[in-house]
């Protein structure tokens, strides 16, 4: 056989986990990938919540050389009643980067002057506000500005670079009220990536083969787009370079082996394989924090931007 390649083995120790910590939103998006299971009644689940901060502390003491992120979903993080306990705890505590992902208008503007506040504070905590068209656009915009005292540059360890703690995110749609957006957090200086879309299956609709020519001049103008990297062996390039051999059928080409970077905790601490196009229960967090290599083929490579992959043999 022939030697084994790696591609992105600099991501080998890293994991980015999400966590549903509340099922309840504000809004009822038409793409959403949790529309099915949205509850306003299930705000916060203090036993999970908990169990959650312990596995990372004890991941943590048990890996000290792994580098995690914990991104903050729902529902809506800041629909949870306990958001702001949940946050303080794991900046003090657990102290990993932790993202929260928020359409950005709760009815209680409180919630907005209070995270102002925890961005301010802790170094750690970044915030990435989506950017629906069900959302209150002015009421958006307003809360948007008002944190915008308290951007700044912060140093991303799974990434390996540099970007600001407040970054909006724009579902990546060919339509005349993208532009809009797009242009408005260009002129107000905006730092912004893209997010995903879902099918009726859940299927992830961002697959790079669709862009044309003006959804391309968003994207390229998205947050990190010119920073992220990728390396096989010991070739180290760049986005553009990465779509040119359309390294997102790595799998169609090789046989490999994947170290899992992306899980998803759900609401009642079901942990996700979150890589495929669809995931499967790996385990409860009960068990902690795992780790996992699966055998990954014949499935378009979305994760490929950022996890490591051993590729055994060409097919």
């Amino acid at each position: 056989m022939s030697k084994i390649k790696m591609f992105n083995e600099y991501m080998d120790k890293k994991l980015v986990i999400s966590y549903e910590i509340t099922r309840g939103c504000n809004l009822r998006c038409p793409y959403c990938y949790a529309k099915d299971f949205l509850n306003n009644k299930e705000t916060y689940n203090p036993i999970i919540a908990a169990k959650v901060i312990k596995a990372f502390k004890d991941f943590k003491k048990e890996h000290p050389d792994y580098q995690l992120e914990l991104d903050l979903l729902g529902g809506d993080p800041l629909f949870s009643t306990g958001i702001f306990d949940f946050l303080e705890q794991w900046l003090e505590e657990v102290d990993y980067d932790i993202w929260v992902v928020t359409n950005l208008t709760p009815k209680d503007q409180n919630k907005i002057i209070k995270i102002g506040e925890l961005l301010n504070k802790y170094p750690r905590l970044g915030l990435s506000a989506t950017w629906h068209d069900s959302c209150n656009q002015e009421l958006w915009k307003k809360n948007m500005k008002y944190l915008s005292q308290f951007k700044k540059m912060r140093y991303a360890e799974i990434d390996e670079i540099w970007f600001p703690n407040i970054v909006a995110s724009l579902v990546l749609m060919n339509d005349k009220a993208q532009y809009e957006k797009y242009q408005y957090m260009r002129d107000n200086d905006i730092s912004y990536g893209i997010t995903h879309y879902y099918d009726e299956e859940h299927l992830s609709k961002r697959a790079f083969p669709v862009y044309d020519d003006t959804t391309t001049e968003i994207y390229k103008n998205s947050v990190n787009y010119k920073q992220i990297f990728f390396t096989l062996d010991d070739e180290k390039f760049y986005t553009d370079e990465f779509e040119r051999r359309k390294l997102f059928e790595i799998s169609h080409k090789y046989k490999l082996i994947c170290s899992v970077l992306n899980y998803n905790i759900d609401y009642n601490g079901n942990v996700f394989n979150s890589c495929s196009y669809r995931p499967k229960v790996r385990y409860h967090i009960d068990d902690g924090i795992q780790i996992h290599r699966v055998f990954c083929e014949d499935t378009y490579c979305h994760c490929s931007v950022s996890a490591c992959k051993r590729l055994l043999k060409e097919k």
